[in-house]
């Protein structure tokens, strides 16, 4: 639960300053918000804000349930004492996401976006071809559309 929390603490303040951050410069020009460069970081502050909210939620809502024990694993640890982190996925998606920013001036944003994330459904475990290549295709042309139609913001 103390993690939990100390995410949603830092989620919060990770929020707040970037709606700050948002405000002050938006406001420091003379720009429409429909064109403001700065609406986008005040749209991912508002999606910070939300995930800190239902982090505390789901901290305090989980606490009450337990009421302070910790549930024990098939291997008889406790849930809180075993996270680990699992440090070859997380040099795997660092060097993938480092390729996809490579390779996007070349060959665009959509291509390198599809391959991106068939990666990334593998690297989750998901096996089915038809569906990492449908998701990959769908979430990218979706990104792109919202991207180009309602925010008006040229993606490479």
């Amino acid at each position: 639960m103390k993690n939990i929390v100390k995410e949603g603490i830092f989620f919060f303040i990770c929020g707040i300053a970037l709606l700050a951050y948002s405000l002050i410069n938006h406001y420091s020009t003379t720009i429409a918000w429909s064109l403001s460069p700065y609406l986008f970081p005040l749209v991912v502050s508002l999606f910070f804000i939300v995930l800190s909210c239902t982090l505390f939620f789901s901290a305090f809502s989980s606490g009450t349930k337990k009421s302070g024990t910790a549930e024990k694993s098939s291997s008889g640890t406790s849930a809180a004492g075993s996270s680990k982190i699992l440090w070859k996925p997380v040099l795997i998606f660092i060097a993938a996401v480092s390729v996809y920013y490579v390779i996007m001036p070349f060959i665009g944003f959509i291509a390198s976006n599809i391959i991106l994330l068939a990666f990334l459904f593998v690297l989750l475990g998901e096996r089915v071809w038809w569906k990492i290549l449908c998701l990959s295709a769908v979430t990218t042309l979706v990104i792109y559309y919202f991207f180009h139609t309602f925010l008006h913001v040229m993606l490479p």
